[in-house]
């Protein structure tokens, strides 16, 4: 069947763009007319460039990096600050690269997305995006005297390529240069060993994947030079192999279902995503097990489960520092943390003082430290950093003011029961005199896909324009995302994705049942999988919905593996071209369900022409055919911002401010 929308995935034909300008010049006139608009911004704004707002760090050695973004440096300066100097609370920072300057100076708005440390050296290779996308230039570049090496050999254009230090001559590279080097997602299909001097394409390919895997991955212990390659076959099913002396390899003996295999004081770390059987030890899914590197393989005899989940915790998490393993679990959505190390021969949980309470949403370490930083929060506790290290007294060293007053409000966990009869947990939160009328506007926010868990995070700005305004806002833990191991995701994948679908259905039902809020007062929102979700969902009920906020969405769902990194996604979704695959895609494929004579909820899409991961195309082509019957339909697609949602904290300010304007005009909020 021809699709006559086809052309909007031409990002650089007139056409596309012209009907890109006239949706955007239609959403700009109904933004200007919103009444909430520009207050929404200010207070986004305030929010976003608060001073004491928490920088995003990285922590290398003795130094603690970020890219601080304000008014006057939309794009950000790259500094740096010792870790004791920042734990002592003293503003000692050093300025290492003005993005903004060198944005004007090269005409590109540059982001810096990534830093390859080079130990015991000022080198390090800078990642820098044009405008937010996933491709990026690689320049070498000197922190001391702050400066990109002239006529660096070691730089490449853009691609997605990786690189990673083997030593200050040698450079491991994971080659996507051009498109004979690209799996058929776009990402890298060679392991390079690249000298100083040589011309890439003249460097010595150590492995190679085959076009239809996803691609490679390598990881590198510089203190022992111990290197793995990965060969991802799919999404979830790789296979390992040892280097030795960057020449030979060697398969490691394992199922081909897991993730994180890493090296760590002489043994390696997996994490399974299914059941296993090594003779006569069980490791069930989820688990961490450890092995001796010098073995290679694990085996009933050499291997130690340090991690086994139970029936109410869960893996969520785990890094190393210095000395310590450190791991966090999921107990019905709450997060806890042990530490272990090595003593008597095994891995031992440690005794350690570690933060408890809230949600440790984020971490900051490095292998060369036992400092450890730890971002703590909850939907109405405000963030705050709280270090950690075996020999001193745990200490909240930053916190931000509370953006809210959290005391108006309560947060509660409820279940709702989807349509096979599982119990479906998310979490609402809402002012404490809330009336349950059927009246309450609801945000309802839900992913579900990729084991990625949805947790609860301090809703700051979301405190202040939505919820003091009257809003609720609620979060789905649906099927498909982490929040209960392996089998919460593996339960709505390939032909039973579907019930992601139904179990978001389920919540909003169960929030009308309630008598919390009705049809014409809820709003959905997701973004990328979480784009198809409220998409798939709004085609399937469209009763249930008033309103979708759908930002850099898969649509098209008999299309997406054609499309930039859609053929990675196959062991999530199905392959469209197989045909018992293609029938349940096509059932759920928000594009292909879209129909005359029905009456849909009021959309807003959003997308980035800069988006290399999820293609434009998807929202161009499903705004353009509601619009064509008839449906109500704002469309908006930045030039930048790639995949996330701007390369600025001002125009992401501006962006969020769409998004909840939207919802109060769509959903009559009134405070």
């Amino acid at each position: 069947m021809s699709d006559k929308y086809m052309w909007l995935e031409d990002i650089d034909s007139a056409d596309s763009k012209a009907w890109v300008e006239k949706a955007n010049q239609e959403s700009n006139a109904y933004f200007r007319n919103n009444k909430y608009f520009e207050t929404d911004k200010k207070n986004y704004e305030a929010v976003l460039l608060a001073e004491d707002r928490l920088p995003s760090l990285q922590m290398k050695g003795d130094w603690l990096y970020e890219t601080r973004k304000d008014r006057d440096r939309k794009q950000g300066l790259f500094r740096r600050i010792k870790t004791k100097d920042y734990i002592a609370d003293l503003d000692k920072w050093q300025s290492i690269l003005d993005l903004d300057l060198l944005s004007a100076q090269e005409n590109k708005k540059w982001v810096l997305s990534d830093v390859r440390f080079l130990d015991g050296s000022e080198l390090v290779l800078l990642a820098l995006s044009n405008g937010g996308a996933d491709a990026i230039f690689w320049r070498e570049f000197n922190l001391k005297t702050k400066e990109f090496i002239a006529n660096s050999s070691f730089n490449l254009p853009e691609s997605k390529s990786r690189l990673q230090w083997y030593d200050k001559d040698t450079l491991i590279v994971r080659d996507a240069i051009t498109e004979a080097s690209r799996t058929n997602s776009g990402y890298a299909r060679h392991v390079r060993i690249w000298k100083r001097g040589e011309k890439i394409e003249a460097s010595r390919i150590l492995f190679s994947v085959p076009p239809d895997n996803v691609g490679v991955d390598i990881s590198f212990d510089p203190d022992s030079r111990n290197f793995l390659v990965h060969q991802n076959v799919t999404f979830t099913k790789t296979s390992s192999y040892n280097v030795n002396n960057l020449v030979e390899l060697t398969k490691l003996q394992l199922p081909i279902d897991y993730d994180n295999l890493v090296y760590f004081k002489g043994y390696y770390f997996i994490e399974n995503k299914k059941t296993w059987q090594l003779g006569r030890l069980q490791v069930p899914a989820g688990s961490i097990l450890s092995w001796p590197a010098e073995q290679l393989h694990p085996t009933a005899e050499n291997a130690q489960i340090i991690f086994k989940p139970t029936s109410d915790s869960v893996l969520s998490h785990y890094f190393f520092t210095k000395s310590f393993i450190y791991i966090t679990t999921l107990k019905n959505i709450k997060t806890s943390i042990a530490g272990f190390e090595f003593k008597n021969g095994k891995w031992t949980q440690a005794s350690l003082n570690l933060p408890t309470g809230g949600i440790i949403s984020f971490s900051v370490s490095d292998r060369q430290s036992d400092d450890m930083l730890w971002l703590q929060s909850d939907f109405l506790q405000e963030q705050r950093y709280i270090h950690t290290h075996p020999t001193t007294k745990m200490k909240t060293v930053k916190k931000v003011a509370p953006r809210f007053e959290p005391k108006n409000f309560e947060v509660q966990q409820y279940w709702a029961q989807s349509k096979d009869g599982t119990k479906i947990p998310y979490f609402i939160i809402h002012k404490k005199e809330m009336k349950l009328n059927g009246q309450n506007a609801v945000w309802l926010s839900g992913y579900g896909g990729f084991e990625v868990s949805r947790l609860p995070s301090y809703l700051g700005a979301m405190g202040k324009i939505w919820l003091e305004e009257g809003g609720v806002y609620v979060v789905a833990n649906i099927r498909g995302g982490g929040e209960f191991g392996p089998a919460w995701h593996q339960a709505a994948i390939l032909e039973n994705k579907q019930k992601s679908y139904d179990d978001f259905i389920a919540i909003a039902e169960d929030l009308i049942k309630r008598k919390i809020s009705s049809p014409k007062k809820i709003g959905i929102e997701g973004g990328s999988n979480g784009g198809l979700l409220v998409g798939a969902v709004a085609m399937q009920r469209p009763d249930l919905f008033k309103a979708v906020l759908c930002h850099v969405p898969l649509l098209d769902m008999l299309r997406y593996h054609k499309l930039l990194a859609g053929a990675s996604w196959m062991a999530e979704y199905g392959n469209p071209d197989i045909p018992e695959q293609r029938q349940f895609i096509e059932k759920y494929s928000p594009y292909q369900n879209v129909k005359a004579g029905v009456s849909y909820p009021e959309f807003f899409f959003y997308t980035s022409t800069k988006d290399d991961r999820v293609h434009p195309g998807h929202a161009r082509k499903m705004a353009a055919k509601l619009q064509e019957l008839g449906h109500p339909v704002l469309f908006y697609e930045k030039q930048i911002g790639g995949h996330s949602r701007g390369t600025a904290l001002l125009e992401s300010a501006e962006l969020y401010a769409k998004f909840s304007s939207f919802f109060k005009v769509a959903l009559a909020l009134e405070n």
